[in-house]
């Protein structure tokens, strides 16, 4: 039999076992609340071959969008890049295009060329051509020359829209020399050696000449402009509201819709983000917040692409003069106005997101 003290001794160290494994437990628990993890965030991988999951990531609770955006009663699963010309559109289309081929979150269809503005003249049209070209059942980014496309009138929910503008003068000079440098453009208008190598300085003056809007100051000059056509260069007059018609919708039905008032509240409601060419890089991470399905793809692809030379980048952009810069503004004097509105937006939704400017 065991004694007595044999077994005070064997208490003993049982005692002293469980008291060390207590502490021990105690300590451990300690360290981990001082770690404090985060509980992970729940993902799921969604395989674009075999068809895109329905499945949005939990995001912050917190309101990405800005007061008077519309939340309720849209398809998130159709994205909508309304693709302002010559406002960085095919780098975006780059980014975009590289994103959902390795993240599976989005299809992306590029539309090229988009419809007429004449094939679209009516509701029933525009219905079947949404229905057909535009609404997909997985989560699909259109891409095109569409601008403002609504799907409320047309009884379907609306879409996420997003876009990007650009200082309208620098635009049109984007603008012109697009046409004089692509070997597309060069054929479709027939242009020859001689128009290809005309500047913006020089088409400028030309107009101004067989116009008779030469000897003026700035206001009567533009003043002038404005009631005559182009004449003496191809594709070189802009529409000087060209940012009301392009967030108005160039398709919409009743053309009285066609406003600054109505653009800018298009905007409001329904564009989730426009960025502004000028911040490229902060455009980009403000969209990956803001859309539903991307997280840090859209900064990967970019800063991937940055490297690369854009295609579309016209190499020979000789400069206007100051005093023509000058005319030119006023000329896009509506433009400018609305290029205020959005680019104030812009660094409000950028502080509203937490995204600094670099």
């Amino acid at each position: 039999m065991i004694s007595q003290s044999k077994i005070r001794v064997i208490c003993l160290c049982i005692v002293s076992i469980i008291t060390t494994i207590a502490l021990m437990s105690f300590q451990w628990t300690g360290h981990a609340k001082e770690v404090n993890r985060p509980v992970p965030v729940k993902r799921v991988y969604i395989v674009k071959n075999k068809g895109l999951s329905s499945y949005i990531e939990p995001r912050s609770k917190v309101n990405l969008h800005l007061k008077g955006f519309r939340k309720n009663d849209r398809n998130e699963n159709l994205l909508m890049y309304s693709k302002a010309s010559k406002c960085g559109s095919t780098t975006l289309l780059a980014v975009m295009t590289t994103a959902c081929e390795y993240s599976g979150k989005y299809n992306l269809t590029h539309i090229l060329p988009v419809p007429e503005i004449s094939e679209l003249t009516t509701v029933a049209e525009k219905q079947n051509y949404a229905l057909t070209q535009l609404q997909d059942k997985r989560p699909t980014i259109v891409v095109g020359h569409f601008s403002f496309f609504d799907f409320i009138e047309l009884g379907f929910k609306q879409p996420l829209f997003i876009d990007i503008v650009r200082d309208p003068v620098e635009r049109w000079i984007s603008n012109f020399y697009y046409y004089r440098s692509s070997e597309i453009h060069i054929k479709r208008l027939n242009f020859t050696e001689g128009e290809t190598n005309q500047t913006f300085e020089e088409c400028y003056q030309m107009w101004k000449k067989k116009t008779g809007c030469s000897g003026k100051n700035i206001k009567q000059t533009v003043a002038c402009l404005k009631e005559k056509p182009a004449k003496g260069c191809l594709r070189f007059k802009v529409y000087h509201s060209y940012y009301s018609f392009w967030f108005s919708g160039k398709y919409s039905t009743n053309r009285s819709l066609i406003s600054s008032a109505n653009a800018k509240s298009n905007i409001e409601k329904y564009y989730a983000f426009v960025g502004l060419t000028e911040h490229f890089n902060e455009t980009v991470r403000a969209m990956e917040r803001v859309l539903p399905r991307f997280t840090d793809e859209l900064s990967r692809a970019y800063n991937a692409h940055r490297v690369v030379q854009v295609k579309n980048r016209s190499l020979r952009k000789a400069r206007p003069s100051n005093k023509t810069i000058a005319v030119m503004k006023e000329y896009l004097a509506d433009d400018y106005d609305f290029y205020k509105f959005i680019s104030q937006r812009f660094y409000r939704h950028l502080k509203h997101l937490g995204i600094k400017l670099t």
